[in-house]
């Protein structure tokens, strides 16, 4: 059985901890929860504002969506007012009731990359696709850091 590490951990052990996002390592972990009720009238391409304005210099870590019934057909992309994929795009993850869909934030830092003047990277959003929704809870969670 071998011994091995992740790619902070090897930073860390070269003395590298300074190459790592701050707030990625030893940060304090904001968690954001949201609800949204789905119902049968809820189309395909629909956009659903989640969690209010994050702030500039935010790290997302991590987005959980589940759906309290099957949405059969249905699939979902999480992104922002800036880039609806940013996150995952058409993924089937809330087909099953209570199965959680899990989306690496891929440690995207809100207002870096938006070059317009409207900070539309700071509103998450999740846009549905394929399916008509049926009635359910949409729970949405969202881990983020900011130091």
């Amino acid at each position: 059985m071998a011994t091995v590490k992740g790619v902070n951990q090897t930073l860390i052990d070269a003395g590298g901890i300074a190459a790592l996002t701050e707030g990625l390592v030893n940060g304090r972990v904001k968690c954001s929860l949201d609800h949204y009720s789905l119902t049968t009238g809820n189309l395909s391409g629909d956009v659903i504002k989640l969690f209010g304005l994050l702030p500039a210099g935010a790290k997302v870590i991590a987005i959980a969506l589940s759906a309290s019934a099957t949405q059969s057909g249905v699939t979902v992309s999480v992104g922002d007012l800036d880039s609806a994929t940013r996150y995952v795009s058409a993924s089937t993850g809330i087909q099953t009731a209570a199965a959680v869909l899990w989306v690496s934030g891929t440690e995207y830092v809100i207002g870096t990359t938006d070059t317009s003047t409207t900070d539309t990277d700071r509103q998450i959003v999740v846009t549905t696709g394929g399916a008509t929704a049926a009635a359910a809870t949409l729970t949405a969670i969202l881990l983020w850091t900011t130091d």
